[in-house]
């Protein structure tokens, strides 16, 4: 049976240490020894009163250590990827021998108890404190903080020129950097480029910038970040060095400028040879070139070229696909259509998993994901044509690099998308002018930043990490907003009727007495 929270308890949980350990500690029956440690009361006995440990992958980051050290790691991040986790079930049929002298990507001890265990691979196999959220659905309608407050009688607020860095582009990055062909197991668990530290535990990839961690990824989806804008340009500019395309097209340039189309570069074996050649007579010359007759025999190196080309096509065709799927999501999230249209090009999706990316004269490619979603989503290249080239792939790669550019659907579709973002600007409007009698409002750990100015301006900010997702201004209407953001405000306007409801029957006695 899980233990019941509300979704407040979930908020505080994922925002504080102490309130997690608290909620894990209680679980476990053990609340009052951890409440001595919290409040720094001295333990009844020598020994440590708390014996609670908390690991991410093999680094303690909640307990003591062997030598009676406290240990205080788990920041807001870590305790946002153990909130989420702890509510997953163990699910029927798991089995635990499987994985025993693996090390698992999330474990909370009790002791010589282990009260829940997630393994690499994100399979649950033990969770004695299984948490569930009740009325998550629930907005609550609350005083916000006065500090990010301007009140009516000032100016308007000065709207930014551009928007938080988009992590995204920079998780991307960083699974393909340490993930470079795309296997199911990453090919590397840490990779470090520069100042960054990429590190890949089971579903979990994390950037560190220094010792700083800027970005937490899980399953494939921001669970937070802290990036500047010099950290995606930096992220972009190590995925154009570092890419085997980009330095095989490089090399290719290079060769065709440096060498005459009609003389063939030699190939590594027939350098081989002809340095062997000129070598004096001796068994050294003899055992060299008896080796390249071999190799020449069973077509080595032709063999690991044929290879290399393989691959480098592959991670081509994967890399297209990837950008097509993410256009296609970037539609998908506003209005949930199986089709869209960007630039000349259509994007669609048949069924579940395939896609198919086409321009006006026909198919370019068909492709398939795995049920998985986020970055750890498999894509498999099925049929691409003929006609794809370079400057398909280009073009495409521009559209998406484009945060602004929204895929199209039906005319239809689109007037329905535009009439729920006019009713969600009514709802901000009637907010923050009759409810906060504010211009600004946002809440600390909140999701959403609200703001209106001067003549028709709304604009919200998604603080956990999507930057500007709604902005009217100057008659102009730019929208990221999905379905999960109508639902929320939606909520929020139910919430307002509600209170106003209130007000209104509070308030009819007194004028009829009056």
């Amino acid at each position: 049976m899980p233990f019941v929270i509300s979704a407040q308890e979930a908020q505080a949980m994922q925002e504080d240490e102490v309130q997690l350990v608290m909620a894990v500690a209680q679980m476990s029956q053990r609340l009052p020894l951890v409440l001595h440690q919290l409040v720094n009361v001295a333990p009844v006995s020598s020994t440590p009163a708390d014996g609670l440990r908390i690991f991410l992958g093999r680094r303690l980051v909640y307990g003591h250590l062997a030598d009676g050290t406290s240990r205080r790691e788990l920041d807001r991040n870590g305790a946002q990827i153990i909130l989420e986790a702890i509510q997953k079930p163990v699910l029927a049929g798991v089995d635990r021998d499987a994985y025993r002298g693996k090390v698992p990507a999330i474990e909370i001890r009790d002791g010589e108890s282990v009260l829940f265990r997630e393994e690499r691979d994100g399979t649950v196999t033990v969770n004695q404190i299984q948490l569930q959220i009740s009325g998550a659905d629930q907005t609550v309608l609350q005083e916000p903080p006065r500090t990010e407050v301007t009140t009516n009688g000032s100016s308007a607020p000065q709207l930014p020129e551009s928007s938080p860095p988009d992590p995204t582009e920079v998780a991307q990055v960083a699974s393909r950097l340490i993930n470079p062909f795309n296997e199911a197991k990453p090919l590397y668990d840490e990779v470090s480029v520069g100042a960054y530290r990429i590190q890949q535990q089971g579903h979990h990839l994390s950037v560190h910038r220094e010792n700083e961690l800027i970005l937490v990824v899980r399953d494939g989806e921001v669970v937070s970040h802290q990036l500047k804008d010099a950290d995606r340009a930096a992220f972009l500019k190590l995925e154009t060095q570092l890419s085997p395309v980009a330095s095989l097209q490089a090399n290719s340039q290079v060769a065709q400028t440096e060498s005459p189309r009609d003389k063939p570069l030699a190939t590594p074996l027939a350098v081989l040879e002809q340095e062997t050649a000129q070598l004096p007579d001796s068994s050294t010359k003899t055992l060299l070139q008896a080796t390249v007759n071999d190799w020449q025999r069973q077509g080595v190196v032709e063999r690991a070229t044929n290879w290399l080309t393989n691959q480098i096509a592959s991670r081509r065709d994967q890399q297209l696909a990837r950008t097509v799927l993410e256009l296609f999501q970037r539609g998908y999230s506003r209005t949930g259509d199986r089709a869209y249209h960007v630039g000349n090009y259509t994007l669609s999706r048949q069924g579940q998993t395939q896609y198919t990316l086409k321009d006006a004269r026909g198919v370019l490619m068909q492709f398939q994901t795995s049920n998985s979603l986020g970055l750890g989503r498999q894509v498999q290249a099925q049929d691409v044509s003929d006609r794809l080239s370079d400057f398909h792939r280009h073009t495409l790669q521009g559209l998406r690099q484009n945060r602004q550019l929204i895929p199209q659907s039906t005319l239809e579709s689109e007037a329905t998308y535009a009439a729920k973002t006019r009713q969600v600007e009514q709802t901000v409007r009637h907010f923050l002018q009759k409810h906060v009698q504010a211009s600004s409002w946002s809440k600390e750990g909140g999701q959403f930043k609200l703001e209106i100015g001067k003549a028709d301006a709304v604009r919200i900010l998604d603080q956990w990490g999507r930057g500007v997702v709604y902005d009217h201004h100057q008659g102009e209407v730019s929208s990221r907003l999905t379905a999960q953001d109508f639902a929320y405000f939606s909520r929020l306007q139910k919430r307002m009727q509600q209170v106003e409801q209130k007000t209104v029957q509070a308030s009819k006695p007194q004028l009829e007495i009056g």
